[in-house]
């Protein structure tokens, strides 16, 4: 559509299988944890519960950054960069050639994941929120401990008791190693490594960018964790 609603182009395309149905969601399943608990989260205030899966994509130096998700309903992708060529787009500029300072340090976790939310959000107005629909492929439901990854138990707290699809004799084991209560390092990775390394062992994670006045220091540490709390051990 036009500025005005004139429809400009209508495609007829014509749906080919190119994956098998229970694998499909089984990767739509993995997807969704992005925007749960992964480095989407930021759409989560826009869709309302709405059922969704995407992945975010950072590109060396923050050059390039997107989100790609969908629901049931609607797919969509985000691209932010500079059309002309790589440009880092980072909080500092002070000791790097081909960069443009930004507010933020410009992720697939930030500013695409945020439009991305915005545009679904807009776009799926007044549609219904829908599930995903779970193939009729012999896809086996289980009740799992969303910080450990195992079938949950009597004394997992409801809060963490998820459902999960699995290929069948692909489940997770009944018993499951203990809670990790021990907080990794993850101090000189990027945010997305950083968030990648706690999300598997169960922690909730919440990124906070700060500018950095000390030239040494934002030399040193740019595009990096250089601060954790709590810390680890």
């Amino acid at each position: 559509l036009d500025s005005e609603g004139r429809e400009i182009y209508r495609a007829n395309p014509k749906p080919q299988e190119v994956l098998e149905p229970g694998i499909s969601f089984l990767v739509t399943q993995a997807l969704q944890k992005v925007i749960t608990s992964g480095t989407g989260t930021q759409a989560l205030g826009y869709l309302g519960g709405r059922p969704a899966a995407g992945k975010t994509g950072t590109a060396q130096e923050y050059r390039d950054a997107w989100f790609a998700g969908y629901t049931p309903d609607l797919a969509a992708a985000v691209w932010v960069g500079y059309p002309e060529g790589s440009v880092e787009m980072k909080t500092s500029c002070i000791t790097t050639t081909g960069c443009r300072p930004t507010r933020i340090q410009v992720s697939g976790g930030t500013w695409p994941t945020e439009i991305w939310g915005a545009f679904m959000a807009r776009a799926l107005a007044g549609v219904p929120a829908t599930a995903f629909r779970v193939p009729d492929t012999g896809l086996v439901a289980f009740t799992i401990d969303s910080r450990t990854g195992c079938i949950a138990t009597d004394s997992t707290p409801d809060e963490f008791q998820v459902t999960s699809y699995y290929a069948p004799g692909e489940q997770p084991p009944s018993s499951c190693r203990t809670l990790k209560t021990a907080v990794p390092s993850v101090l000189g990775y990027t945010a997305d490594e950083a968030t990648e390394i706690l999300d598997s062992e169960g922690f909730v994670v919440d990124v906070v960018t700060e500018p950095e006045t000390n030239k040494g220091q934002a030399k040193k540490n740019s595009g990096k964790v250089w601060k954790q709390s709590p810390g680890s051990g």
